[in-house]
């Protein structure tokens, strides 16, 4: 007994001195293999892409109905170029305030354009729509609001956004949303991991060398019938996928299916080539292969993203976080490249200030745009009081003469009154 006692105590310290360290390193390599694994790291590729494209998707709670919901929007707009402006060149001199207001249920639109010079106001005014009626406004110039000439213009001819149904266009984001989801599943189960294969290799990427993981799925005929037949079973198995599809594509659910049962037409091989690295198998950078060309090409390496379409149009994103977007573009073939910036800041859920910058850089044109803006949704827009506007068919020749003193004295110095010379007076 005594001796059967001692074998049990010798079992039991082999279980914890051998077998738990051989269980934990069997767990660590069996959660290694399930990182590594081809197949799991194709998948988890895909699905991160699906998440990104779907977050790009307009949300609904974002969306405003325009023919219901005034909208006001003030910016400042300045620019640089060598383009030829015709000898406007001195335009770019100057920035330029920018007023728009719109409420459709009102019928009152305004548009109003302000010309500085640095922080110094030179001149302003200001175009209504208010039904049927156009007005003038320019506190620089007269102190009265003008009525100009009767044109009967329909307000509702003028500014149409009836087609802009809002709860369409939810629904329609929806049902984008769901197709999208949709597809990328039946396409994650269709994988098959005798069309895929794994090697090392290295990559360079800012001229810097990696070692990484290749992990290449083939779609060559076989595969890409093999997989339309995949996803199209799985596909005409999902009702809402097939009613959401003829809604979208205005055909029936029957015309649908018929579809979804058509023989696959075959083209190119296609390959989709993933390139990870380390113990992690972090994805580095993702292409689409036709044949052997490289039609699209995705990196993500120490907080560079680019994207890169035939190796010719390529977007180099610098920034995308925290409402703040920074993106570099080049065009090889034409010699193009500049950068566009945003950023908007939510001060309530009713009004935003934001910014947008764009630069393009080429032999034939070089050009610089600064817009700031401040946008607000839903809120009162104050509608100028015309009972007393002044018919601008009455003006009598004083007065006309008194408001070409007024431009000549405010634009006095200025290329401005250089312009208006010439076209105008």
């Amino acid at each position: 007994m005594k001796e059967k006692d001692e074998n049990k105590k010798e079992s039991i310290k082999y279980l914890l001195f051998i077998g738990i360290p051989v269980l934990i390193v069997l767990s660590i390599l069996g959660a290694y293999y399930q990182m590594t694994n081809p197949i799991m790291v194709l998948s988890k590729t895909i699905n991160t892409a699906y998440k990104s494209i779907d977050s790009l998707l307009i949300e609904n709670n974002n969306i405003q109905d325009i023919n219901k919901t005034p909208i006001s929007i003030q910016g400042n707009l300045t620019f640089k170029t060598d383009l030829d402006l015709n000898g406007y060149e001195n335009l770019q001199d100057f920035n330029y305030d920018l007023n728009l207001n719109l409420d459709l249920q009102k019928e009152f639109a305004s548009l109003g354009l302000g010309i500085k010079e640095e922080d110094k106001q030179i001149i302003e005014g200001t175009l209504y729509q208010i039904g049927t009626e156009q007005y003038l406004e320019s506190k620089t110039l007269i102190d009265e609001i003008i009525k100009l000439p009767e044109k009967g213009l329909e307000f509702k001819k003028l500014f149409n956004f009836q087609n802009l149904n809002i709860e369409t266009i939810k629904q329609k984001s929806n049902d984008i949303k769901y197709i999208l989801k949709a597809t990328k599943e039946a396409f994650d189960k269709s994988l098959d991991k005798q069309y895929i294969k794994r090697e090392k290799t290295d990559i360079t990427i800012n001229g810097r060398q990696i070692k990484t993981t290749k992990i290449s799925y083939l779609l060559d005929k076989e595969n890409q019938e093999r997989t339309w037949k995949k996803m199209s079973k799985e596909l005409q198995k999902d009702q809402e996928f097939i009613k959401v599809f003829a809604d979208l594509s205005n055909i029936t659910e029957e015309q649908v299916k018929e579809k979804l049962n058509q023989n696959f037409n075959y083209q190119h091989d296609y390959s989709i080539i993933i390139y990870t690295e380390g113990w992690n198998q972090n994805v580095v950078k993702v292409s689409l292969l036709e044949n052997t060309f490289e039609q699209i090409s995705y990196i993500n390496y120490e907080n560079n993203q680019i994207i890169s379409f035939q190796n010719d149009v390529i977007f180099t994103i610098k920034e995308n976080k925290n409402n703040i977007f920074e993106m570099d573009y080049n065009i090889k073939s034409a010699n193009i490249k500049g950068t566009i910036k945003t950023s908007i800041q939510e001060k309530n859920k009713k009004e935003q200030d934001g910014t947008f910058y764009f630069k393009i850089q080429s032999s034939d044109i070089n050009l610089e745009i600064n817009l700031t803006f401040n946008s607000k949704m839903n809120q009162e827009i104050q509608i100028p009081n015309t009972d007393h506007a002044k018919d601008s068919t009455k003006l009598s020749p004083d007065e006309i003469r008194a408001i070409n003193e007024k431009l000549e004295k405010v634009l006095k110095d200025t290329f401005l009154l250089k312009i208006i010379e010439k076209n105008i007076m």
